[in-house]
């Protein structure tokens, strides 16, 4: 009897988990995929910029303009569910294309300080956000 109600419970927690896990693992790691992906991009980028070699920062902008955008354009309709209820999403997502685009045309004028400026404002300046993204979406440093 007791190993029969164990035997109940483990299968209940099991399916419980896969149930939950399962339903949101995809979206829930695809999206912080994405973003690393991006914040490798913004690494590089930053690092060409303080050594102010203008193609290769621009290079790596773009690189990380381009997934931004493709980013964007996936998950600004359609949260994944760990953002679903953060009301500054879509902002957050926008600020940071106006902040790559700001520093695209600094590097494009030779402004390569200047960029690397906007481009810390990516892990250091976004606007405060509720739910998720406050609690660790973009990392710093």
């Amino acid at each position: 009897m007791l190993r029969t109600l164990i035997a109940q419970m483990a299968t209940t927690v099991l399916l419980l988990l896969c149930g939950v896990s399962g339903g949101q693992a995809g979206p829930m790691q695809d999206f912080e995929r994405e973003v690393r992906m991006a914040y490798a991009d913004y690494r590089i980028a930053l690092f060409r910029t303080n050594t102010n070699d203008k193609a290769a920062s621009a290079a790596a902008i773009d690189a990380m303009a381009t997934k931004w955008q493709t980013l964007a354009v996936r998950w600004i309709p359609a949260p994944p569910p760990q953002y679903g209820e953060d009301r500054l999403f879509k902002t957050t997502l926008e600020s940071v294309a106006n902040i790559l685009v700001t520093a695209g045309e600094q590097t494009a004028a030779a402004q390569l300080g200047a960029a690397h400026e906007t481009l810390e404002k990516f892990g250091m300046n976004l606007p405060p956000c509720a739910a998720g993204m406050e609690s660790g979406f973009f990392p710093t440093g």
